[in-house]
């Protein structure tokens, strides 16, 4: 008497005929899918006094080759996990499993490899089957499920089996693997990594790589909005060899694109090229990675490559002399750089840890960038400009210069430094500096601030020549510099040093000079610092400026700021003589005089008198007095505050 069981093969039910007898009440027919027993209760036990069933295929439900296959031998019922430990291998006793069962899996839809797949004619009834490796199984080429798809899915994410049939992965996420990649740190991958982010693109999935090394012999372009989110940027994580010529692993071809949680290495340092290129490509993000012997990092370049971001990265160990960590030459906007460290040999330093030729709005915040010729380097070239480049925190230490900012013919425009430690190590005798700004190409070089920063360590803290404007220097510590802390070179304008500390540090090495202004310096103001302690405080070629004001200073011979009776502009400086008197000379008094403003110490400025055009003080709140001579205004009584005039000089008394 016969019965039908039936049996759910890959989704779909097939009847298997049971002749010879019925199985006992409960028993099962055992069969293997996806790597899994599962036992299938016989649904009829009308002959449940049979004691023996063997299992036979019905041409019209299961594949041919498992007619005739015992999966029951007497009343030998094989159990799933008996199935299971015997595929492939020496026949069980009472089963005739052997080498048949492989053939069994098989036409149940798993395969070892996708050569064996594609060999195969695989029965209408199956709607998926199983692939457990690429080339060999378990080389990370699955498993992964594929299903029934009417055409070639392109890109080698599929393969067509002999019956004719296309298939295609169906999974929530893909790896180089399913298109052939190897990982094993010698097998050029390259094809394989492009196939897979091609066909990441066309289906919208994700690209997960394993903790494995792909060496890269052909740059990787990957297309629009691809996401590619890897193990992690440890040696176990995921790593990519650049084996290319030019030393590019990848090559951003879209906007939208995130590479995340990876290694770039190469086994000998790069002259040319970049890990990772992105030519006018905006909204991409490159994050969590370690970047080893590279010529340059990250470049960032071409039209309008915008809204950027370059996070929680390392890199060591680039190109002496030339190489660069991340490199920015685009006319694009909103660059955010943050949380990066270097480190590199302090024998063969990079170019730059970042060097910025051309953008806007870039920020690098918190980041610790040590071991360069140059941590950050600023150098727009003819026609270029670098502006609103602000740096946020953060070290930048070790470096022969923390920060320069060297216009090579293009322009420089409002760049900052906010809460920066620029430390040179050891490199207090050995040449390093904190900040250098310089114009040596003819474009415009106009507003840096320089805001609640640190610069101990160095040769000389902050040095700018006459072809930077607008520089400021507020609320910063500058110490333990063996050259001079504050250099301002001869001929600079419009520039301010203020509330900030020139001197000895926690009791560590004092300053060699202080602040050195040079000649030529006009419309400037140093006001409100602690300016002592150093071997030589404060040296200054511009005595004679008619703009300036130096004032309210611990530390230094303080002056006041004289001004036009009309405008209260082309200041004039009032000097302190030997004899203890503040001589003021109107030198533009011209028919309206010369109006003498006194500044508070909260910053406030009143007027305190007027010299009027024949050189005589009228007085708001004093009493004027004219005197032959010093000696005749001391006899008089003149008091400290008091103020007298000689021969068209007013002197107040201050001592």
């Amino acid at each position: 008497m016969s019965e039908t069981v039936t049996v759910n093969v890959g989704g779909t039910s097939v009847n298997v005929l049971i002749e010879g007898g019925a199985l006992a009440v409960g028993a099962s027919v055992a069969y293997a899918e996806l790597n899994t027993a599962v036992g299938v209760a016989v649904e009829s036990a009308a002959d449940a006094q049979e004691a023996a069933a063997i299992a036979t295929a019905a041409a019209a439900s299961i594949p041919a080759q498992l007619a005739g296959r015992a999966l029951i031998d007497g009343s030998n019922i094989i159990s799933p996990a008996t199935f299971l430990a015997n595929i492939g291998g020496a026949n069980t006793s009472g089963s005739n499993l052997g080498a048949s069962s492989q053939t069994f899996v098989q036409a149940l839809g798993n395969y070892p490899t996708r050569a064996l797949a594609v060999a195969s004619s695989i029965v209408a009834v199956l709607s998926s089957i199983s692939l457990y490796g690429y080339a060999t199984a378990g080389d990370w080429g699955g498993p992964v499920s594929y299903v029934r798809t009417g055409a070639n899915p392109g890109n080698n994410a599929g393969f067509q089996t002999a019956d004719g049939q296309w298939w295609k992965p169906s999974v929530a996420h893909l790896t180089p693997e399913i298109f052939g990649a190897k990982g094993d740190n010698s097998t050029d991958d390259s094809a394989a990594w492009q196939n897979c982010v091609n066909y990441a693109a066309v289906v919208g999935l994700d690209v997960r790589p394993p903790s494995r090394s792909y060496p890269i012999g052909t740059v990787v372009g990957v297309p629009d909005s691809v996401r590619i989110d890897c193990a992690g940027r440890s040696d176990k994580g995921t790593v990519f060899r650049s084996t290319t010529a030019s030393g590019t692993v990848f090559r951003f071809d879209g906007d939208f694109i995130s590479l995340r949680g990876f290694q770039c290495r190469s086994t000998a340092s790069k002259t040319g090229g970049a890990y990772i290129d992105i030519n006018g490509r905006s909204n991409c993000v490159v994050d969590d990675f370690y970047l080893y012997n590279g010529f340059i990092g990250i470049d960032l370049k071409g039209t309008n490559a915008s809204f950027n971001r370059f996070s929680n990265g390392y890199a060591s160990t680039f190109r002496a002399g030339t190489g660069v960590v991340i490199k920015i030459d685009t006319n694009g906007v909103e660059t955010s750089i943050f949380n990066i460290a270097t480190q590199h040999d302090p024998a063969n330093k990079p170019l730059a840890n970042i060097q910025a030729i051309q953008c806007g709005d870039v920020s690098v915040i918190n980041c610790n960038l040590l071991q360069a010729v140059n941590s950050v380097y600023l150098a727009p070239t003819a026609g270029k400009a670098v502006s609103s480049f602000k740096v946020l925190g953060g070290y930048l230490d070790s470096s022969s210069c923390a920060l320069r900012a060297e216009g090579l013919g293009g322009d420089i425009v409002r760049c900052s430094m906010t809460q920066v430690w620029n430390g040179g190590g050891s490199l207090i005798s050995g040449g390093g500096n904190g900040v250098i700004l310089r114009n040596t190409g003819g474009g415009t070089c106009s507003g840096f601030d320089m805001i609640r920063c640190e610069v101990p360590l160095v040769t000389n803290g902050v040095d700018w020549d006459s072809g930077w404007t607008d520089v400021n220097i507020a609320n910063s510590t500058l110490s333990q510099c063996g050259g001079t802390a504050v250099v301002v070179g001869n001929n600079a304008t419009r520039w301010s040093l203020s509330d900030s500390t020139i001197a000895p540090s926690n009791g560590l090495t004092l300053n060699n000079v202080g602040l050195s202004i040079g000649t030529g310096c006009n419309a400037y103001k140093v006001v409100g610092n602690r300016i002592f302690g150093n071997t030589t405080n404060y040296v200054n070629g511009s005595t004679g400026a008619t703009d300036r004001e130096i004032s309210g200073n611990i530390g230094l011979p303080n002056q006041l700021r004289i001004g036009s009776g009309v405008s209260g502009e082309n200041y004039t400086v009032a000097r302190k003589a030997a004899d203890g008197f503040l001589e003021i000379t109107p030198e533009q008094a011209g028919s309206n005089g010369v109006r003498v403003f006194v500044r508070s110490g909260g910053g406030s400025t009143s007027e305190a008198f007027e010299i009027d055009n024949a050189g005589r003080a009228t007085l708001p709140f004093l009493v004027g007095l004219s005197y032959a001579s010093d000696a005749a205004a001391a006899a008089a009584g003149v008091r400290v505050g008091g103020l007298y005039h000689t021969s068209g000089t007013v002197k107040v008394r201050t001592v």
